[in-house]
């Protein structure tokens, strides 16, 4: 193992820098289809680009993955935060972001 601990693991060389991390991410989209189902597409939508922004920045850890899983987690803990809310039932922010 080679390299800084980041996140609670440390960050190795090969496909995937944090292989737990970048793993454990893909239940966000296992979660996506089943939140879809029951009704609540903007948490599922934004469950989907969790899980993908959150497993590249673990995984390959490309350029601009840092950003992608900043933003969709921010996205993610405001969707859950304002479902079922007049904001949601208005199509205000963020279930914009899910249109």
């Amino acid at each position: 193992m080679t390299g800084a601990i980041a996140d609670c693991e440390r960050i190795i060389d090969g496909l995937l820098g944090q292989p737990a991390n970048s793993l454990s991410t893909l239940a966000f989209l296992a979660a996506a289809p089943l939140v879809w189902r029951r009704g609540h597409r903007h948490v599922a939508s934004a469950l989907a680009a969790t899980g993908a922004g959150s497993f590249l920045f673990h995984g390959p850890m490309v350029p601009g993955s840092e950003w992608a899983h900043d933003v969709s987690l921010v996205w993610l803990l405001v969707t859950v935060a304002v479902a079922g809310s007049r904001w949601e039932q208005a199509g205000g922010w963020p279930a914009l972001g899910a249109r």
